[in-house]
């Protein structure tokens, strides 16, 4: 199995990943339990239950670029157009909005800074 963790802002929500030819998207218990807790989407209810299928890869998807840029940066990074993880894993800190994808044991970064 295969795993970043989905964070909004500085708030660690749960999981995306792969296994067993399948996308996936399950909350971490601390954020279950936590007053403040929403669901991300309505695609993934606010509980327990993982949530898979199509819906979970369109949802993270739609969070990437489209058409030539997404191209590109399949070229740049080396990684195939169809490896939403892998995408994610090398890209996942700069995603649209509050959303990060990370790798286990790092923490989104806040502050904006241009190169």
């Amino acid at each position: 199995m295969s795993r970043l963790q989905v964070f909004a802002n500085e708030k660690a929500l749960g999981w995306f990943g792969f296994e067993a030819g399948d996308y996936f998207f399950e909350y971490n218990d601390a954020w279950l339990s936590a007053p403040e807790a929403y669901a991300l989407s309505p695609v993934f209810p606010l509980g327990q239950q993982r949530v898979t299928g199509p819906s979970v890869k369109f949802f993270f998807k739609n969070l990437l670029p489209e058409g030539q840029i997404l191209e590109a940066l399949s070229i740049e990074e080396g990684v195939a157009l169809d490896n939403l993880l892998e995408f994610f894993a090398r890209l996942g800190r700069d995603c649209p909005g509050v959303l990060s994808l990370l790798p286990e044991g790092q923490s989104p970064i806040l502050e904006q800074h241009w190169e």
